[in-house]
């Protein structure tokens, strides 16, 4: 099967991330109906796996971390698979390996962690006896297409959703490896300078890490209380 990554996020019409700091809806919207939307369109696009970064699964579901950091390095980058109990995934960008998974599952989806090569035995015996997959994607944990090689062929996972946070958006958008954006278009505003974005990158200020793509508006959806749902087809000029 070909591989497809979509993104797929909510924003604020200033683009902003953080939607508990958004302006609310209309005061008859039922509660958390934003989210529990996106849950919904999340579901329907019947991905394999999503993907999600390290500081929004400890926001989502593990806040605490671990320090194996005097332990050494691991020699042995050989990617586990866990025993599996359902066919959907979600993949995780812990390069350091400091997060404490204290289950395999998040809403079902069983946890693939991708890691970096600093990580301790100590870490991987951890994540071993809690039955929780995990792959090697380069020295810093961040090459991307090695990670989407081997969750092809060690797991079966050809298509995705990518949920942020921004900084492992960013890295799809410079890797030129999203397909589509699914954006939910929240009506409302934070307008503080600094709050998190759809897609960052570090750079000079004249680096653009979104070169060489465009987007073909494909879709448009409107919703109740005010919200859109926008997808996007990236081209790669």
């Amino acid at each position: 099967m070909n591989k497809k990554i979509t993104c797929h996020m909510i924003s604020g019409v200033d683009g902003r991330l953080n939607i508990e700091r958004l302006t609310p809806l209309a005061k008859d919207a039922p509660e958390n109906y934003s989210t529990t939307l996106y849950l919904h369109k999340n579901q329907a696009e019947n991905a394999d796996a999503w993907i999600v970064g390290r500081n929004s699964v400890q926001e989502l579901a593990f806040p605490n971390v671990l320090d194996f950091s005097n332990e050494p390095a691991t020699q042995n980058f050989n990617t586990y698979v866990a025993d599996r109990k359902t066919n959907k995934g979600v993949v995780i960008f812990d390069s350091r390996g400091i997060t404490d998974y204290t289950c395999n599952t998040i809403m079902d989806d069983e946890i693939i962690i991708v890691l970096g090569q600093t990580v301790s035995d100590k870490y991987l015996d951890l994540l071993k006896e809690r039955n929780i997959s995990y792959l090697f994607a380069g020295k810093d944990g961040y090459d991307l297409n090695v990670a989407l090689d081997i969750l092809s062929k060690d797991f079966g996972f050809d298509t995705f959703t990518l949920v942020g946070g921004a900084t492992i958006n960013g890295a799809f958008l410079k890797a030129g490896l999203i397909d589509e954006l699914l954006l939910q278009l929240y009506p409302g505003i934070d307008g503080l300078s600094g709050v998190s974005s759809i897609f960052e990158t570090k750079g000079l200020k004249d680096y653009k890490p979104a070169l060489g793509q465009s987007l073909e508006l494909v879709d448009v959806q409107k919703e109740e209380f005010g919200i859109l749902y926008l997808r996007y087809k990236f081209h790669k000029n």
